[in-house]
């Protein structure tokens, strides 16, 4: 593998990049839809605002899947000290306190994009997406978030180990690229709006497969699950539960 790419971390690089291509991405299919470059990336720039606030929760997700604390004092002291992300705990946050702080921000102001909010939420699937891969890419070079002992076809062999395992860094990046790929063809065909919702289900589907395969050694299961997968769980309820209320609400038209 690759930790270091002209002696920059490659680990850094590559989260970096894809944030901002996330972001980039995101505000361009905004603006694809409203035309207004200046708000759409503003609208954009706060979804990643969100993001980076969420990774506090992310942090909190890894911690919550190593647990090692004997006491909940312990816990509490060790909350907030730096062992790692999960970024999905950050999508989490960012799905739940985006539209909240995007409300409040933009309240008495039209809304930027002909379907509305929804809209918005459709692009910010992508930059969610797009950071994933990105992330995953720099596991990948740095040797790290590998999956468990295997020995068949499309097996690797990292540093600091003696075995192969599951390229599981590249089962995300493949799944997560066909859902993304599903999502821009539904966007192109602009077949309905719930492109987000779709896409929540899809992501929490690719993270939960993708745990399966990971390294579980020293994780907390509970129910024979992962605190990962439990987040993604709880994601893919989220956006079943947005695609009901939208269906809801146009039933009631």
């Amino acid at each position: 593998m690759h930790p270091f790419i002209d002696g920059i971390s490659s680990y850094s690089l590559f989260v970096t990049l894809g944030t901002i291509t996330g972001g980039v991405v995101m505000a361009a299919l905004v603006f694809w839809e409203s035309r207004k470059f200046i708000k759409s990336v503003f609208v954009s720039a706060l979804f990643l605002l969100m993001i980076l606030a969420g990774l506090y929760a992310a942090a909190l997700l890894r911690k919550l899947t190593y647990w090692e604390f004997r006491t909940f004092s312990e816990f509490l002291s060790k909350l907030w000290q730096y062992e790692g992300r999960h970024f999905l705990g950050a999508v989490l946050f960012a799905v739940i306190v985006y539209p909240f702080v995007f409300k409040l921000i933009m309240r008495g102001k039209r809304v930027l994009t002909p379907d509305g909010f929804p809209q918005i939420q459709n692009a910010s699937a992508f930059c969610i997406g797009i950071e994933q891969i990105f992330n995953r890419i720099a596991c990948f070079l740095n040797g790290c978030c590998y999956g468990r002992p295997y020995t068949g076809i499309g097996s690797l062999k990292f540093p600091g180990i003696t075995h192969r395992v599951y390229p599981t860094q590249l089962i995300e990046i493949f799944g997560i690229a066909a859902v993304l790929a599903v999502c821009y063809a539904r966007w192109l065909k602009k077949k309905d709006g719930n492109i987000f919702s779709f896409f929540c289900v899809g992501f929490a589907a690719v993270i939960f497969v993708s745990e399966i395969f990971i390294d579980q050694v020293g994780t907390l299961r509970v129910m024979g699950m992962s605190f990962i997968q439990l987040a993604a769980i709880l994601l893919a309820v989220l956006g079943v539960i947005q695609h009901q209320t939208k269906k809801m609400k146009q039933n009631n038209k």
